[in-house]
């Protein structure tokens, strides 16, 4: 899986992350300083998908007109995680095409499909296969 964390101060942090028995093992990590303009367009793009109210790891956001999902019966979504000053914690989902086609979910995988396409480090996992 791939992981990018864009912390304050414009560092992002890319990871190719593994599941296993043991938990989670870290293929490759690697960190970037973002220009300014690209970190604010980054958040700003972000918080177009940001749940209302960031109400933890068990409660995930869905774009409109998707039906809900019990989230340990979900393959591997995409989703974009939001963590607060207060450290709350905010899940949206970005599903795929066959799981909601409503133009929300359209919507929000074009704008995450848009954002990595902006960022360096996406081919991480491609560099470091597991």
């Amino acid at each position: 899986m791939l992981t990018l964390d864009l912390l304050p101060g414009n560092e992002l942090v890319v990871a190719h992350v593994v599941d296993g028995a043991g938990g989670e093992r870290v293929i490759a990590r690697a960190s970037y300083r973002l220009r300014d303009e690209l970190a604010a367009r980054t958040r700003a793009s972000l918080l177009r998908v940001r749940p209302a109210a960031l109400t933890g790891i068990d409660d995930a956001t869905l774009p409109s007109g998707c039906h809900s999902f019990p989230l340990d019966t979900l393959p591997a979504t995409p989703s974009v995680v939001f963590i607060d000053r207060e450290e709350r914690i905010g899940i949206s989902l970005i599903l795929n095409e066959a799981d909601c086609d409503s133009i929300q979910a359209e919507q929000a995988r074009a704008l995450v499909s848009d954002v990595l396409s902006s960022l360096p480090g996406r081919d991480i996992v491609e560099r470091f296969p597991d």
